[in-house]
């Protein structure tokens, strides 16, 4: 189905729609009712889900699936089995945002089209400071080479896209709520 949704001309269609409120929903499809990760259906539920931030995030903000969408970031990033699939769905928010350089006028949303492709900066930030936490946690408890590759590959893409003093700042500020010693 991701890939249906991928290649469809149509972007996201209102079938497609009704189906995201029920993607991220966390018991049934991501955790069974004993909180237990269902392990086949990870790798395919990221790859939907990164596919509606490809193809139009603004469907995931106006239904309200952000806060989900960072739920299920946090409950993969937990796990040393999918914590990589929690870093490519920030990933994919990431490539969304539009970039800082002004100049630079194809990779932002055409004004005569009023539904956003790309996610703004202020939508994001919030989120900011709880990515680093639960990767700085993470990292402190049991670092993995996935994980490491993954969080350096995420924080590439922000910062391709946005001056370094932005998330310097932020993760300064979370590094001195998180002891990074064992990092």
């Amino acid at each position: 189905m991701s890939m249906l949704l991928e290649r469809n001309p149509d972007g996201v269609t209102p079938a497609y729609q009704t189906l995201l409120p029920l993607l991220t929903r966390p018991v049934g499809l991501w955790v069974t009712t004993e909180n237990v990760l269902i392990a086949g259906n990870i790798p395919p539920l990221c790859r939907m889900l990164q596919a509606y931030i490809h193809r139009r995030v603004s469907v995931v903000i106006e239904q309200n699936q952000l806060d989900p969408l960072i739920g299920i970031y946090h409950r993969l990033i937990l796990s040393t089995r999918y914590d990589n699939y929690g870093l490519e769905l920030i990933s994919a928010l990431f490539e969304t945002l539009p970039m800082y350089d002004q100049r630079i006028r194809a990779l932002s949303p055409s004004p005569s089209n009023n539904v956003p492709l790309c996610m703004s900066s202020e939508q994001i930030k919030p989120f900011l400071p709880e990515f680093l936490t639960a990767v700085f946690n993470r990292l402190q408890a049991n670092k993995t080479d996935n994980l490491c590759t993954s969080f350096i590959t995420a924080i590439s893409i922000f910062a391709g896209k946005h001056p370094p003093g932005e998330l310097v700042a932020i993760a300064d500020s979370q590094a001195q709520c998180v002891s990074l010693s064992h990092i």
